[in-house]
Order: C-alpha cells, then structure tokens, then sequence
C-alpha cells in the first residue's frame, strides 16, 4: 500500500517498455499542491496497468488529484482498476495510438470518471464493462475534449439495455 502524504505521485513510469503496475493501493491526502497524480505512464509501451485501486481523501472538487494519467503511450491495457473521489478518475492525454485497452474499470464519486485531453486518441472502446458510479452532476462520467477527432476514441456502453458485457480482466 502506498500512502501519499503531501507527495505528487504515487507510482510514476516514463519511457519503460512493458511495465506492469499491478495490485497497487494508493491513498492521497493532504496535498496542497496543483496536481497529484496516483499512477502515471509517460511515453510507455505495451504498459500493463491492472487491478490498482486509487483514491483521495479531500472533497473531489476542491482538489487537482487524479487516479491514472496516461501520456502519449502505447499499446496499454487499462484493465481492472477503481478509482474513487478524483476530480479526473482517469485521464488520457496525446496521441495514445488506436491499440489500448481499457476494460473492467470503476470510477466512482469523481467529478469526471475518464477525460481525454484535446489531443487524446485511445481508439475505439465497445463494450468493455467499464462502470461509472456517482459522477459529479455538473461535469460527466466521460468526456472527449479531441472534438477534431472524436470518432478515434469511441466508448460505447449500455446503460438501459439490460445488456451486460463483462471484461475478461488481465491480471
């Protein structure tokens, strides 16, 4: 277990090839700072990040923590994780390529549960069992800021079909 007291990241990876953050728990609290950051994946590939719970202890709007930030990676499977009280749960920034996988996630009680950035590509996600509880009313459970290119990012879930597609989850 990882307890962040005043810190800004909790695990942080930048040019690995093939890392695995697996099985990680990550508490914040007391940070006072611009951002902080549980997991972060900078210019990865082929990043296992799986089976990580991440959460915050401050009101999720009144904070810049976020659960995972995924940066210009990829090839990364997303699989399996829970993020709680964030104000971005998830976060994917610059061109990420159209191979991720992003499965079996929960973001819960953040104010956005998954935001891609302006220049965000992830590919197209159907069907992936991903769950969003208790986003904040006044933002979303998701968000594509990439308006020029919202169609390479896609996520497509159910929500009053009473169709249910459970992840295989990678562990």
């Amino acid at each position: 277990n990882i307890t962040l007291h005043l810190a800004r990241y909790g695990i942080y990876a930048e040019s690995v090839l093939k890392p695995e953050i697996m099985d990680n728990v990550i508490y914040h609290q007391y940070y006072t700072g611009a951002e902080a950051y549980g997991i972060t994946a900078n210019f990865c590939d082929t990043a296992l990040i799986g089976c990580n719970n991440v959460f915050n202890n401050f009101p999720y709007t009144s904070t810049l923590c976020k659960g995972v930030l995924i940066g210009q990676s990829h090839n990364i499977t997303l699989s399996c994780n829970t993020v709680s009280r964030m104000y971005r749960g998830i976060e994917v920034s610059g061109q990420c390529d159209l191979f991720n996988d992003y499965r079996g996630n929960i973001m819960d009680t953040s104010r956005t549960g998954l935001y891609l950035n302006s220049s965000a590509v992830i590919g197209d996600q159907s069907h992936k069992g991903n769950l969003w509880y208790r986003t904040s009313n006044s933002f979303s459970a998701a968000q594509n800021a990439n308006t020029g290119n919202l169609a390479q990012s896609e996520i497509i879930t159910h929500t009053l079909s009473g169709s249910f597609y459970y992840p295989s989850i990678v562990s």
